[in-house]
This record gives structure tokens, C-alpha cells and sequence, in this order.
């Protein structure tokens, strides 16, 4: 009865070093991943879209896993073996250092010039496959678009359902809210911004002859100026005459409501 409890104190330092490790480890891992993720996707596809949102978050994933894993062997063991083994790395530490140094400074100049004489070529190689690696590129964008497009449409159509649960930005801030309402009077549709959803709705029911409008899809953007902007330019030809409402109304197909609503 009394075995039991003392191997218990015995190894509570032993697992909480794995813990904490374990800990460490899964943090580093995937932040690191996380990081070399992003930067590596938007090297790939030239933007950070859906895609490379949910591949980041596969690969961060695992290298928590695997970071876990590695902290939680690691962490007990290094603590015992360091001061065994910490005179015998000083020695290959101070051995090396010099045969390293003196291979360091005779290979600089033979890398130097090799890699002044392979960047012309290198260049060469680059200016042929460009016009190609464009192309692939301007393929890779695409599909992403319409893999991402219909889970974009089907987030921006709920958050038009829960607009009273939006939350209202900064006024004048980039951020903010694009809208698309519906006078289902009508038909017609509005294209507009605002930084409060709830308030919005209400100022343009308030206007005569449009009681009857809804929301048919929100789109949060961190330019939704620019957005908006863009919107009503690929959509100008649809626009209607001013009618005293202002100019933001247009008589739209549903394939372009349905393109609109993707961003």
C-alpha cells in the first residue's frame, strides 16, 4: 500500500516534464507550420484563399501532433542526460569550430562563382517559363475561386439571416460590411456598405416606395469600400436612373446576384 503512492511522487515531476513539453512542443510545431503554411501558399497561388486557409490548418495540425510528441519524450529525458553528455558536446564544439571555419572561407569564393556562372542561365530558364508558370498560376486561382465560391455564397446568404447578430464596425474603418438587399416588390437590388447591418436595413425601409426589402447576402470585407466600388463598376450597365432613392439600385439576373454574393 505504501509502493504505490511513492511511485506515484516518483513520477509526477517525470509527467508533468512530458506535459509541459508536450505542451511546448505542440505550440512550437504548429506555429511554426502555420507560419511556413501561409507564406509558402501565398507564394503558390499568389493570395491567401480558402485553399491555402484549410492546407495551413492540415499541416499545423500535424506538426502540433508530431511537436507534441517529440516534447513529451524529450522533455524528461534531456534534463537527465545534459549534464552527462554537456562536456563531451563543449569538446566537439571547440575541435570543430576551427575545421569548420577554415572549410567555410575556402568554399565562399568557389560558391561565389558558381553562382555567378549559373545566373545567367538560371535567368534564362526563368524568362522562358514564366509566360507557363503564369498561366498555371492564373489556373490554380481559378480553381480555387470555384471551390471556394459556393461556401463563401452560402456564408454571405446566412449572414443575411442573422443580420440583427452582426457586429457593427468601426465608422470610416476599411473593415466593414457589403451588402445586397432585394425590394421584393420589385425585384430589383441594392448594392451598398455599411458599418451596421440592423441600423442600415432600416434606413432604406424608411424610404418611400421600399418597405418591402430584405437582405439577400453580407459580405464582410477589410475593404469594403473598394468592394463596393467594384461591385457596382462590374455591374454598372444593370444600374437604374436615380428615382430619388439614389443611384445603388440595379436590376439584376440571378446568376449575377449569385456572383456578387461569392466574394
Amino acid at each position: 500500500m505504501i509502493v504505490l503512492p511513492a511511485i506515484v511522487a516518483a513520477l509526477t515531476p517525470v509527467v508533468k516534464a512530458a506535459l509541459v513539453s508536450a505542451g511546448i512542443g505542440a505550440a512550437v510545431g504548429g506555429a511554426t507550420c502555420a507560419v511556413g503554411g501561409t507564406i509558402g501558399g501565398y507564394h503558390e497561388h499568389g493570395e491567401l484563399n480558402r485553399n491555402v486557409a484549410i492546407n495551413t490548418a492540415q499541416q499545423a495540425a500535424e506538426c502540433a501532433r508530431e511537436g507534441a510528441l517529440f516534447g513529451a519524450v524529450i522533455g524528461p529525458v534531456a534534463p537527465m542526460i545534459a549534464p552527462a553528455i554537456a562536456p563531451a558536446t563543449q569538446f566537439v564544439d571547440d575541435l570543430a569550430a576551427p575545421v569548420i571555419q577554415i572549410a567555410d572561407d575556402a568554399a565562399r569564393p568557389v560558391i561565389q562563382a558558381a553562382d555567378d556562372a549559373i545566373r545567367p542561365a538560371t535567368q534564362a530558364v526563368d524568362d522562358a517559363v514564366s509566360p507557363a508558370t503564369d498561366k498555371v498560376g492564373n489556373s490554380t486561382k481559378a480553381v480555387g475561386h470555384a471551390i471556394a465560391s459556393p461556401w463563401n455564397r452560402a456564408l454571405n446568404m446566412f449572414r443575411a439571416r442573422i443580420y440583427k447578430r452582426l457586429p457593427t464596425t468601426e465608422v470610416g474603418a476599411d473593415e466593414g460590411w457589403v451588402y445586397i438587399m432585394e425590394d421584393t416588390t420589385t425585384g430589383i437590388r441594392k448594392i451598398g456598405r455599411t458599418s451596421n447591418p440592423e441600423q442600415r436595413l432600416k434606413g432604406v425601409q424608411s424610404n418611400v416606395g421600399h418597405k418591402n426589402v430584405r437582405y439577400t447576402c453580407i459580405i464582410h470585407s477589410g475593404e469594403h469600400k473598394g468592394l463596393e466600388k467594384l461591385l457596382h463598376r462590374r455591374f454598372d450597365s444593370q444600374r437604374l436612373a436615380d428615382s430619388g432613392a439614389g443611384t445603388e439600385w440595379f436590376a439584376l439576373s440571378a446568376a449575377q446576384v449569385a456572383a456578387a454574393c461569392s466574394h
